[in-house]
């Protein structure tokens, strides 16, 4: 019964996920949090995202993150290379 408000370090890191849609309620994203997921295609970001850790989607080369338009996540993807597409 309790909202994600984050996600720790390393929480799904060199994990087999594939997908994930983060809750509106996340503000924040732990260092390596999804690193060296290879399987890893799409991972959509809520507007309340204020903070992404450092390398949170290192090595994660198929991947493409879904952003609101004009948010600190598609800030955070624009700023490292990181494929997104705004919705």
């Amino acid at each position: 019964g309790y909202p994600v408000t984050a996600i720790e370090e390393n929480a799904f890191k060199s994990t087999s996920v594939v997908t994930v849609e983060l809750p509106y309620s996340l503000t924040h994203i732990g260092w390596f949090a999804f690193a060296d997921c290879q399987s890893l295609t799409a991972v959509t970001l809520p507007a309340s995202v204020e903070n992404i850790g450092y390398g949170a989607f290192d090595g994660c080369t198929h991947l493409t993150v879904i952003t609101p338009a004009d948010s600190y996540a598609a800030q955070y993807a624009k700023s490292f290379g990181i494929p997104h597409r705004e919705e």
